[in-house]
């Protein structure tokens, strides 16, 4: 109640974590409460249900197969392309995936993805190669789009685990004349 009244108010961020009976992990470090629901009655007297949400969340959980080689790859809202678009580079094959029509421009339609192409590639170093091509892509699909992609979720794939990576964003507009 302290961050929501008085001259210092502010907002107020929680941790929550947490791992289910199958071994999946949940943890966001950016909980927040926006609002609190307050209900009474005779019977249960004065109850407050809080509101929140988060920023970012994070899910880890392990995969029913291996995935023999780690992947990148970040999901768009409102992407369109005519087919799927796959080259290869230094650090792995390149995907591009997206809807040739949709309505609402909010709405999860494609993604961009790398695959390294072998297992075996020191991680750390690879990973932030290839989420750097990954948004160096997006940003110039962007610019043809007219639009910025927004990218609310990310999924690594290393192994035996998938970590998913969740962002809260604002609504995505469309685009009045793509570029291309």
């Amino acid at each position: 109640m302290t961050h929501w009244h008085g001259p210092d108010s502010a907002i107020g961020y929680f941790v929550l974590m947490g791992v289910a009976h199958d071994g999946t992990e949940f943890k966001t470090e950016s909980l927040h409460f926006h609002s609190l629901e307050q209900k009474s009655d005779s019977e249960n007297g004065c109850r407050m249900r809080p509101h929140g949400a988060c920023t970012r969340a994070v899910i880890r959980r392990q995969l029913l197969q291996r995935v023999s080689s780690p992947i990148v790859r970040i999901h768009l809202k409102g992407f369109k392309n005519f087919r799927q678009l796959k080259s290869e580079c230094e650090i792995g094959t390149i995907v591009m995936t997206g809807q040739t029509n949709h309505g609402d421009p909010d709405t999860m339609t494609g993604y961009l993805e790398v695959e390294a192409l072998e297992e075996n590639v020191e991680l750390g170093a690879w990973r932030k190669s290839a989420d750097a091509l990954i948004e160096h892509v997006r940003r110039v699909m962007s610019f043809a789009s007219a639009v910025l992609l927004k990218a609310p979720v990310t999924e690594f794939y290393s192994g035996e685990f998938l970590e998913l990576e969740a962002w809260s964003e604002t609504s995505q507009v469309a685009a009045t004349i793509p570029v291309i």
